[in-house]
Parts: structure tokens; sequence; C-alpha cells
């Protein structure tokens, strides 16, 4: 099992990315959105690209919202 990366957003320090899965070359539906090296709660299964892409914007605007990032302008 192989992964592509999708989309990737890289707010200072933090990365928040969506990968599709692979098997042996064949693309398949199935989606994780990844904050760093790790699962993003709720991030595990998707099946849907756009959703996926949606997550992952959705848990870097809390974030950043919530001011639980630290970045210099």
């Amino acid at each position: 099992m192989d992964k592509v990366e999708i989309c990737k957003v890289q707010i200072g320090t933090e990365i928040y990315k969506v990968n599709q899965l692979c098997n042996n070359d064949v693309m398949l539906n199935e989606y994780r959105v990844m904050h760093g090296r790790r699962i993003a709660k709720g991030g595990s299964w998707f099946n849907n690209r756009l959703a996926a892409i949606q997550f992952m914007l959705r848990i870097a605007f809390e974030d950043v919202s919530q001011g639980t990032i630290d970045f210099e302008v």
C-alpha cells in the first residue's frame, strides 16, 4: 500500500495534507487527512476527494482561528 500526496497546506511549521492510497500503482478511492506525520482526528477514511480536501481545510482553519498555531507574519 503506497500513498500519493493530493493536496498540502503549510501554515508556519504545521503541515496539513491529503493522501490518496494506491495499491500496486492502481489509485484507490481512499483518502486520508494528515496533520504533520499523524492522521488527523476524524480524518482516517474518506472515499471522496473533495470531502477530504474540505475536511483538511476546515481543521487547518480551526487551528488558526483558535490560535493553536504559532507563526510569524
